[in-house]
């Protein structure tokens, strides 16, 4: 495909998208609230400690 048929076709998707967003079928995304860094690093921390040693662990020392 050469450019302007390309140019053509990005056209005629974004005026779709505007009609559509006119008529209400495309709602704009919300942004998801993050997990805060607190509770990520407890779990973290629980996990570490629930985790069995591996034999291999053992090997090292």
């Amino acid at each position: 495909m050469n450019k302007a048929a390309l140019r053509q076709l990005a056209v005629a998707i974004v005026r779709m998208q505007d009609d559509m967003r006119k008529a209400g079928g495309i709602k704009p995304k919300k942004p998801r609230a993050p997990i805060p860094p607190v509770v990520r690093q407890r779990d973290r921390k629980n996990d570490f400690q629930r985790r069995p040693k591996h034999s291999r662990d053992s090997e090292l020392f």
